[in-house]
């Protein structure tokens, strides 16, 4: 999904993917919408994605902008409620919900600096 894609967006290109091959092999199928969470988005000159920046780059010694290719609460703020939101956490995407998940104590401590650091600049 794009940000911007709703629900019927999404399920039109899977009812134009789906029925030709659904058809021709003489199948029945049905799309199942149990949960939809939008994409989000936010403009990477905004001033919360450089003061974020900032903070991360005193703790770490440098930061990166990327796509965060899962889904979380974010959407609830940016497309819900139209709150500018970034995700900035400690761990690893490939430690999510796995057996023996973990994060490390150190990126723990240094998450715990990087908030508090992007809370100062952000409220002075």
């Amino acid at each position: 999904m794009l940000p911007g894609e709703t629900r019927s967006d999404i399920n039109a290109s899977l009812q134009a993917a789906l029925q030709p091959a659904g058809l021709a092999a003489g199948k029945d199928y049905s799309l199942e919408n149990y949960l939809f969470i939008p994409a989000s988005a936010i403009d990477a000159t905004h001033p919360l994605v450089d003061a974020a920046g900032r903070a991360v780059t005193a703790v770490t010694g440098s930061a990166k902008k990327t796509v965060f290719e899962a889904t979380c609460e974010a959407p609830f703020f940016s497309v819900g409620c139209q709150i500018p939101t970034l995700i900035v956490g400690p761990g690893d995407l490939s430690q999510a919900h796995v057996k023996d998940e973990f994060v490390r104590i150190e990126e723990l401590h240094q998450a715990a600096q990087i908030y508090a650091s992007l809370a100062l600049d952000l409220l002075k």
